[in-house]
């Protein structure tokens, strides 16, 4: 049972908190008001788009191969998700894919601040590209879907291209459109269990 709640709390959905004099800790289930789920979104917008901006403005200096591969099989999960829900990707592989890319694009900057500004929201962070990618699909719209699949390409194409205002302005593009996506959903499936 303890490797079931340490993975719930290395995927965001469990809190833990243990008092400087206990050797126990108190776990509770991880939750976030639709307030504080905009905070959250705003600080990745400042983070991620500042992170995307110096990846562009040192362009010939960065691993964009790798980062280029991890947008493309992100578009590739969307894309065969639209064409065949029983083999695509599932919306934890995809998410998988997501964090993989934000990640590498914020470690490629090698700033350390920005770096541990990211990775201390990094179990709310695999929390929310989970969420984000179970929205959009469950809506089902295909546009929604190319644009999901297609925003990691456009932000990797601002970077390669050597422009770092397009590139910022592509990941806050990308970022609102899953804020949007999860707090609409969250709103819409929050008023359905009524």
């Amino acid at each position: 049972m303890t490797r079931a709640v340490e993975r719930q709390e290395e995927n965001g959905l469990v809190t833990a908190v243990r008092s400087s004099d206990s050797k126990y800790r108190s776990y509770f289930v991880f939750d976030l008001s639709s307030e504080s789920l905009e905070d959250l979104f705003v600080a990745r917008r400042a983070i991620e788009g500042e992170a995307a901006f110096l990846c562009a403005q040192k362009r010939t200096l960065i691993d964009l191969p790798r980062l280029q591969k991890l947008a493309d099989q992100f578009q590739s999960a969307w894309q065969d998700f639209a064409k065949d829900l029983d083999t695509a990707p599932t919306a934890s592989e995809r998410a998988k894919i997501d964090l993989e890319f934000h990640h590498q694009l914020v470690l490629t900057t090698e700033n350390e601040y920005l770096i541990d500004m990211f990775e201390t929201l990094q179990g709310t962070l695999h929390y929310l590209s989970i969420r984000s990618c179970e929205f959009v699909a469950t809506e089902q719209k295909k546009d929604n879907l190319i644009v999901m699949g297609s925003q990691h390409v456009a932000i990797c194409s601002a970077i390669g291209l050597g422009l770092p205002e397009l590139a910022r302005s592509a990941m806050e593009r990308h970022i609102d459109f899953c804020c949007s996506r999860c707090l609409i959903n969250r709103t819409f499936h929050a008023a359905g269990s009524r």
